[in-house]
């Protein structure tokens, strides 16, 4: 063996060291920077399609401390609240753990439990949702951002003669976080952030991710899981069981998006075997659409549709068991 075979793996550990300092630096910069806040979690991605995943982990690890490092320098300069900095502190690490364990999953948590990785988006929405409930609700029991969105609205009021109640604003809002909302902004997140690393790995490093949205199928026991959902939603406001309801509601969203996935990888089987210039407009007028109030709605609502129908209607090869 050689001197150069010798250092070779000692520069790449090196690298990778650096590689996680970086990304886990990246990561606590964007989410205190403000702005960049919701790129936080795309760096570390990068760390685990661009190196590996013993790198994505040691980054995360790095970035859950550095964030408990910033926070506590924060109080420790200019105060605050004690139990918001904690969730923070919470939010972050969990959404960290989470988003590397979707593109990094170490191998005995495969061998125990083999999971998909849109199975494991599904599942680290859920556990971000659990987390940021709490939060959410203490960000809307906030007297100072009532008073912030009462000022916003009477400003918009003001300007466009209409006559909006922040509180039932705020009612909203709730209302609809906890049903669902908060769980379905967690998996975009997630997704999105991911999208985000993966694009960048293929335009720099030109490697492809393995699998894809055309080859997504769900369980057929999907479909017992939406119709308890269905029916925990009734039975929970038939009894006035706010819990039972926001409950089924969640499981509701989840399966909804499940089956928006199925239906988004037939439509995309489909579209393969059109003509390519056929195939650009129809992606065109899809892009359109989506994008289009109101139309959007119905374009995503037919996916759904679609993606529930193949449980009995095989609309892709059928499946290998």
């Amino acid at each position: 063996m050689s001197f150069q075979d010798t250092e070779r793996p000692a520069a790449e550990e090196y690298i990778r060291y650096w590689a996680a300092a970086a990304a886990s630096a990246a990561s606590v910069f964007f989410l205190r920077s403000g702005f960049l806040g919701p790129f936080f979690l795309f760096p570390l991605g990068l760390a685990a399609f661009w190196v590996n995943g013993k790198t994505a982990w040691f980054a995360a690890l790095l970035a859950v401390l550095g964030n408990i490092a910033v926070s506590i320098s924060f109080y420790l300069r200019q105060g605050g609240d004690t139990v918001f900095l904690q969730w923070n502190a919470l939010y972050f690490a969990v959404m960290v753990i989470v988003f590397t364990w979707i593109n990094a999953p170490p191998r005995w948590t495969c061998r125990l439990v083999p999971l998909r990785s849109e199975y494991r988006l599904a599942l680290g929405s859920v556990l971000g949702a659990l987390v940021m409930i709490p939060f959410f609700l203490l960000a809307m029991e906030d007297g100072g951002l009532r008073d912030y969105l009462h000022a916003q609205i009477n400003a918009l009021n003001s300007a466009s003669g209409q006559n909006l109640s922040a509180d039932e604003i705020l009612d909203y809002i709730s209302y609809i976080g906890l049903r669902g909302g908060i769980l379905v902004s967690c998996l975009i997140f997630l997704a999105v952030s991911r999208q985000i690393a993966l694009t960048l790995t293929w335009l720099f490093r030109h490697v492809r991710p393995a699998g894809g949205l055309i080859s997504f199928r769900t369980g057929s026991f999907l479909i017992w899981i939406l119709s308890a959902a269905l029916g925990i939603v009734l039975t929970g406001r038939m009894l006035g069981v706010d819990a039972a309801e926001i409950a089924g509601w969640n499981l509701l969203a989840l399966c909804a998006i499940l089956y928006l996935a199925q239906g988004g990888g037939i439509a995309l089987y489909l579209l393969v075997k059109l003509p390519p210039v056929l195939r650009i407009a129809v992606h065109v007028g899809v892009v359109i659409l989506i994008f289009t109030p109101g139309l959007n709605a119905v374009v995503l609502g037919a996916l759904i549709l679609l993606g529930i129908a193949e449980t009995w209607i095989p609309l892709r090869t059928p499946k290998q068991e």
